[in-house]
């Protein structure tokens, strides 16, 4: 309960004569009015009080009803009663308008028609007065609670008024939208609570009250500040290990101005709190947030981002390099070690040009090969850039190819030999020739070989095929068939044929058979080269020791010897190399230029000589205008002197490359050039023979007598 102490009353337009205003002794808290005209019932008057000091906040003067002192002021008893309240201190003895008088305890007595109150004296003696109860209204939830300044979205401190005195209820005005009132009935305590909306003064007035007193009033105000917006949230980001994401929000103040953005991340602070920090760069990741400040104190938190930090992308490494066989399945690729996922496998023949293979695994098979590939996989983690693995090389060897066609003549005579070859076999190291009915007088490994055919009418086979060194297989093989061909022909005296007809001529001083074929000269020729070693003996040359002969052991120039046999070079198909000495089986043939030995005419002319050839056949003669090498090559190569077609290997001549040797044993051209002696000396040095290579002929070449040439034999006629 609430008293404040009177310091001065003062009494006006009071309607009895001598009315005056007395201070109640002791502690100044009423007064009383005393006149001469106290008997003669009611009357009016004004009253001032000055309190000591000023009334608190929340509290309501209370309305005060004036006795004259003995006398008791008048009372509204129309409801009935009202209720007085005693000053000074219980107990009270009380002397009611009736005569009667009791002793109350209480300080609220009851008034009733029938029950006045007179006059009174409180516990100290002390004369008292009656007072009306008025109506009041205060506070109680804390002076901070009446008048509050709020964020949007934030609820209020309630606010508790306490009802007392006659105030039995009230009424609210103005009440801002989102707050709510609740009234304790039992207590008289009004609550204010709830989230404000909007800013706005509110008023409580008190019911209840008993006139001539006057309802009381107390207000209340919340002011609701607006919050900051956010324009534009942050937005989560993802980057690769060492890179910044920038975070960045865009806020309005709401009201005021915005004073700090401070950041978050899992719910700590981070960062700097101030007004410029609207972006956040990091390199963490996280979950992010920015509490956005104004001068209100008002805040607004953004959203909650992720910002996710890929590890850097590493490439790894591949097992499973193998090496394989062309056309075989390489065996599974793996990739280990690696950061990020497969985006892509890629592969390549040189390292250097790459192309994608659809696979997103960690596992490739390469399937078949045919040559050597290079195979790494493309890896990502997440954002960060892309890495690749390190290379795995499936080494891919070659299995040769099929053969081709084997090229070479398909028609041979007995006792010739020919050159047979095959295209380039891809993926061959090496060739492997066999042959039947045939042999290969020297190993050849290579795409090309030389067939020596036979001395008795056949058919012989030749294949070929290719292989390496890798293990993986050889390719098919080609084959060829030839046709050995042999005729019929008595010793020396052959009857009939036509042109190309052959026979055999068995040379009947060492047993050694020769094919002989009827030239389209008309000619019986030898197609295979000379053969004969004892004529190369020079002891056994006529004329050694004759008239003018420098002996037949001191032949200046010549070594008498066949060469290819002194030398062992012969090769199957070819025949013995001769000095012109040898060749014309006469010591003198070197040194006399206008004799011809064993010949009817001189050596220019087209005069037989056998020389070295068996009985019955000579040595061709060599002249340039109508000499038989001339003829035949008419014949036979229509006179071309730049294709050999008609003479060589394969032909009905069937020449033969076989060289030449110089007087010390030295051999030339062997397998390029032709070079066949003629019976025709050109000089003392020089003798006719005939030459010939794939681009050019010459069917009456001149050469020095004592180089080594060839020999084939015509036969006389």
């Amino acid at each position: 309960m609430w008293r404040l102490p009177i310091s001065s009353a003062t009494l006006t337009n009071a309607s009895w004569a001598g009315a005056k205003v007395r201070m109640i002794a002791g502690n100044n808290a009423g007064f009383y009015i005393e006149g001469d005209a106290r008997n003669s019932g009611a009357g009016t008057a004004s009253v001032s009080l000055t309190p000591e000091g000023d009334y608190p906040s929340g509290v309501v003067r209370p309305c005060v009803y004036v006795t004259d002192y003995p006398a008791v002021a008048e009372y509204d008893l129309s409801g009935g009663s009202v209720t007085a309240m005693l000053t000074g201190t219980a107990p009270y003895s009380v002397q009611y308008n009736d005569g009667t008088s009791a002793t109350l305890t209480s300080s609220s007595v009851s008034i009733t028609n029938g029950n006045v109150i007179a006059s009174f004296v409180d516990a100290t003696g002390s004369e008292g007065k009656v007072q009306c109860a008025a109506s009041t209204i205060h506070l109680s939830s804390g002076e901070a609670t009446q008048r509050q300044t709020l964020c949007a979205g934030s609820a209020m401190t309630a606010a508790s008024y306490t009802l007392g005195g006659a105030a039995t209820s009230y009424t609210l005005a103005g009440l801002p939208a989102g707050l709510s009132e609740m009234f304790d009935e039992a207590s008289r305590v009004l609550t204010i609570s709830g989230t404000p909306t909007a800013s706005g003064t509110y008023t409580i007035t008190t019911t209840g009250h008993i006139a001539p007193c006057t309802a009381v009033e107390i207000s209340g105000a919340v002011t609701v500040n607006a919050n900051p917006s956010i324009g534009t949230q942050p937005a989560a980001q993802t980057v690769c290990s060492g890179a910044n994401a920038t975070l960045t929000v865009a806020a309005a103040a709401g009201s005021g101005s915005i004073t700090t953005y401070q950041w978050y991340k899992d719910n700590v602070p981070t960062g700097t709190a101030d007004e410029s920090s609207s972006s956040l760069e990091t390199g963490d990741a996280g979950n992010y947030y920015v509490q956005v400040s104004n001068s209100n104190k008002c805040t607004i938190n953004s959203g909650t981002v992720t910002v996710t930090v890929n590890p850097t992308s590493t490439g790894g490494a591949i097992a499973g390099s193998s090496t394989i066989c062309s056309g075989s399945a390489a065996g599974d690729l793996t990739l280990s070690g690696h950061t990020g996922s497969v985006i892509q496998w890629q592969q390549s023949a040189d390292k250097a040009a790459w192309t994608d293979v659809d696979n997103t695994t960690t596992a490739l098979s390469p399937g078949s090969l045919t040559q050597t590939t290079y195979y790494r996989a493309e890896v990502k983690s997440g954002v960060c850039p892309v890495a690749y693995s390190s290379a795995a090389t499936v080494i891919v060897n070659p299995v040769p190819a099929a053969a081709g066609s084997i090229t070479g003549p398909t028609v041979m005579s007995f006792n010739t030999s020919a050159t047979y070859s095959v295209a380039t076999i891809a993926g061959a190291a090496s060739y492997v020739w066999a042959v039947t009915n045939a042999t290969v007088p020297s190993p050849a490994t290579s795409n090309s070989v030389t067939v020596q055919f036979g001395a008795a009418a056949t058919t012989a086979t030749i294949s070929v095929y290719g292989t390496n060194n890798y293990g993986c297989g050889t390719g098919a093989a080609s084959t060829l068939s030839v046709t050995v061909d042999a005729g019929t022909m008595q010793e020396f005296n052959p009857v009939g044929g036509t042109i190309g007809s052959t026979w055999i001529l068995t040379d009947t001083r060492n047993n050694v058979a020769y094919k002989v074929r009827l030239m389209e000269d008309g000619r019986y020729w030898m197609v295979d080269d000379l053969k004969y070693p004892d004529g190369c003996n020079k002891t056994t040359f006529s004329g050694a020791t004759a008239a003018g002969s420098p002996g037949k052991n001191n032949i200046a120039g010549f070594i008498g010897d066949c060469h290819n046999i002194k030398d062992g070079n012969t090769p199957a198909n070819r025949g013995y190399l001769y000095d012109w000495m040898g060749a014309m089986q006469n010591a003198q043939a070197y040194y006399k230029s206008s004799w011809n030995p064993n010949c009817t005419a001189n050596g220019s002319s087209n005069a037989l000589c056998r020389g070295i050839c068996p009985e019955g056949w000579h040595l061709p003669t060599g002249n340039p205008t109508n000499g038989e090498f001339t003829l035949l090559n008419t014949a036979v190569n229509g006179g071309s002197t730049s294709s050999d077609a008609g003479l060589r290997a394969g032909s009905n001549f069937n020449g033969v490359y076989g060289g030449n040797s110089t007087n010390t044993g030295a051999l030339s051209y062997q397998g390029s050039r032709a070079y066949y002696w003629s019976s025709s000396y050109t000089n003392t040095s020089n003798a006719y023979y005939l030459g010939f290579t794939s681009t050019y002929v010459g069917p009456s070449y001149s050469n020095s007598k004592h180089l080594g040439n060839t020999i084939r034999c015509i036969r006389n006629y």
